[in-house]
């Protein structure tokens, strides 16, 4: 499926994840798809709803992408005991509670859907973005403090790079209604959380400060968003060793599971954990041309290389805990067993001085998890972009053919006073991408190219 997608070919990856969804869920299609999603299921109808989205299914993908969200929001917590469940086996038994990066742009691409629908939601969507960000980087979830151990303070979110797309995606959505000054202080808040040199970004601001104006009179405004190259996927890595803030996590989780194993764990090496692979380390911009001339060319919102790269590092002192916790309760649990058996042999006290350890483990001996192999959690959200881009300009109102490449042309009816959408799906970038645009803007007719071009030359 990821190959097919990554190729460009969109049928082949939607048959894929079809027969991935069968044989993980046992439905037939995503019309059957149960009211709770259980497992994997979350990850696999993200999955199916970006590869609909490419092949122009913007209703299907904007169904399956809420009930994605809908399930991750369900298993979202900030709850430190919630992860631990998978001390019995490892991270990859837990649910698919969803990176947090899947979070933010499953609700980004809800405003996209709503945007090619002509839906009112995308305003809703893309304050959801925003919302959910503030959500996550104050949450308390892998943080260790002052309080639990003086002298040390790690607080993984605070190392997140924010996601410009929401602020991005209201600040259109404002301008468009005339609030200029509202879609100025978003534009202005999305450029400092790109790093401040995006040039769209800087020119939005521009556009909106007083005196700035929508579009010139009889024109119309747009908007190409443009879902660019392979996004990353994770692969298992090898750890040698244990970090400081590692093994304070650590320790506060077994405080917390109400046991001590002794200092034996923390020597623990060779720990596996997740990995960044980047498939597209650099995605070139488009250069989008009307009637022979270039009018934009797109710059980056969000590398999600980076942004997926660095929410992993900022992690991985509280993944590697986990790890190494989990060792050590099985170490422990297998030295738990072996005195039980020989007490019950020898009459030993010692049956009575373990039994409540032993009850606290039975679910794991049970499972078998002394023997379980040790795995790194690699799910991740295959089909997502190395980067999202963006660009806008301004045409005359009529129809107009959109040149963005070799075998990438559309044609959009631009109204004056208006904004147009134009998505770009493109994972292979030596390859054409899909193209779908806005439903208002659709309307094709060879007359209303010609009145286009007109319009565009007296421009």
């Amino acid at each position: 499926m990821c190959t097919a997608y990554g190729e460009g070919d969109f049928a082949k990856a939607d048959r894929a994840i079809d027969k991935v969804l069968r044989e993980e869920t046992g439905i037939q299609t995503t019309a059957d798809l149960p009211e709770t999603l259980a497992g994997n299921a979350p990850l696999l109808v993200l999955e199916k709803g970006m590869i609909r989205l490419a092949m122009g299914d913007v209703d299907a993908a904007r169904n399956l992408f809420v009930r994605a969200r809908d399930a991750l929001d369900q298993r979202f917590s900030h709850n430190t005991l919630d992860y631990v469940e998978s001390s019995f086996t490892d991270d990859e038994c837990l649910p698919y509670r969803g990176a947090d990066s899947d979070h933010l742009l499953v609700r980004g691409l809800l405003a996209v859907c709503e945007l090619l629908r002509g839906s009112s939601d995308a305003y809703s969507f893309a304050l959801q973005v925003d919302e959910k960000q503030e959500e996550i980087l104050d949450s308390p979830l892998g943080t260790v403090d002052e309080q639990q151990y003086p002298g040390t303070t790690y607080r993984p979110r605070e190392h997140y790079h924010r996601l410009a797309l929401g602020a991005y995606l209201v600040g259109i959505l404002e301008e468009a209604d005339l609030a200029a000054g509202e879609a100025n202080k978003k534009f202005r808040r999305a450029l400092e959380w790109s790093g401040g040199s995006d040039p769209l970004l800087q020119e939005s601001i521009e556009r909106t400060d007083p005196g700035g104006r929508f579009a010139p009179p009889g024109c119309g405004a747009v908007h190409v968003l443009y879902l660019a190259g392979r996004g990353p996927t994770l692969t298992t890595g090898k750890l040698e060793g244990l970090t400081d803030v590692a093994r304070l996590i650590g320790a506060f989780i077994l405080v917390a599971r109400g046991k001590s194993t002794g200092a034996g764990w923390v020597s623990q090496t060779n720990i596996p954990v997740p990995q960044v692979v980047v498939h597209d380390s650099a995605v070139a911009p488009l250069d989008i041309h009307v009637a022979g001339q270039r009018v934009a060319t797109t710059s980056s919102l969000a590398d999600m290389n980076q942004i997926v790269a660095v929410q992993l590092e900022a992690n991985m002192p509280w993944i590697v805990a986990r790890a190494a916790v989990r060792r050590a309760l099985k170490g422990a649990m297998a030295e738990g067993t072996g005195i039980v058996a020989e007490g019950v042999a020898k009459g030993s006290e010692h049956v009575g001085r373990y039994a409540g350890f032993i009850g606290l483990f039975t679910k794991a001996l049970v499972g078998a998890a002394t023997t379980a192999p040790e795995r790194a959690d690699t799910r991740t959200w295959s089909t997502l972009p190395a980067q999202i881009q963006a660009a806008r300009f301004v045409l005359p109102d009529g129809v107009h053919q959109i040149d963005l490449g070799p075998g990438m042309q559309a044609t959009l009816r631009v109204r004056a006073g208006k904004s147009s959408y134009l998505l770009v799906v493109r994972p292979r970038a030596d390859l054409p991408g899909a193209m779908i645009a806005d439903v208002a803007s659709r309307q094709v007719g060879a007359s209303n190219l010609q009145l286009g071009a007109e319009a565009l030359a007296a421009n």
